[in-house]
Formats: C-alpha cells, sequence, structure tokens
C-alpha cells in the first residue's frame, strides 16, 4: 500500500511543523500509514488500487487527517478554537474522501492500476479449396 503523503508533507501542507515538533518520526510514518489505509478505502470504490501517481489534493487530506490523529493523541478540547480548526482537517477530508468515492470530485494526478486496453490481435483463419476429410466430433 502506498503512503499518500509523506513526514515532510506533514510540514508543508498538513500543519506547522512546530506543532508536531514533539512527535518522533515513527508516530508520523505510523499516522500517515493508517490515513492512507483509510483513503484506499474510499478510493477502491472509484480506482484500481494500488494508485502508482496521485498529486497534492490527496496528499493535503491524508496529511491533514495524520495531523489531527497525532494531536488528537496528545489531547483534544473541541472548546479551544485552534483544536476545533484541527478537527476540521479531519471532517474536510473525510467529506473530500467520500465525494471522490460517489464521483463528485476527480482527484488530480490519479493513476491507478487499471490495466491498459490492449490493441485486438485480428484472429487468424486458414482457409484452402481441397476438402481434406478434417471434421469436429
Amino acid at each position: 500500500m502506498p503512503r499518500y503523503a509523506t513526514t515532510t508533507d506533514l510540514a508543508r501542507i498538513g500543519i506547522a511543523s512546530n506543532a508536531l515538533a514533539s512527535i518522533d518520526t515513527a508516530a508520523k510514518e505510523d499516522a500517515l500509514d493508517a490515513c492512507s489505509s483509510l483513503a484506499d478505502g474510499y478510493l477502491s470504490g472509484r480506482y484500481t488500487l494500488p494508485l502508482s501517481a496521485w498529486a497534492d489534493d490527496l496528499r493535503l487530506h491524508v496529511a491533514g487527517m495524520a495531523a489531527f490523529r497525532l494531536l488528537a493523541a496528545r489531547g483534544y478540547d473541541p472548546n479551544r478554537g485552534a483544536d476545533a480548526a484541527i478537527r476540521m482537517l479531519w471532517d474536510d477530508a473525510i467529506r473530500w474522501l467520500e465525494r471522490v468515492s460517489s464521483g463528485s470530485v476527480t482527484p488530480a494526478g490519479i493513476v491507478d492500476a487499471t490495466p491498459e486496453e490492449q490493441e485486438e490481435i485480428p484472429h487468424v483463419a486458414a482457409v484452402t479449396n481441397a476438402s481434406r476429410g478434417w471434421c469436429r466430433r
């Protein structure tokens, strides 16, 4: 299974790097793996997995979900403004994935594992004038 976002993506498009500075790399990778697996559940309704290419829209949502999971593990207070904003990363990602699965959103750059259509090879037949006495039984 591919990981749709990296630990670098967490800081680049997920959440400010200082918010996750105290979290070790292994925990970040685990969260990204779990969120990529969750995304696969939605993507599999529309694409043949595994994906071999995707763009920042999928990275953004997987990184946002991972950021929420990592910060929620430290404690989450929905009454605090910043925590509510972090929760929106999760909610927005799930809504986006639902829309991808239903077909109302088409992510950029997706290359899935659907086999390429192969050119049909014409059938070869041998025709002769003389009867050979062959028959099918």
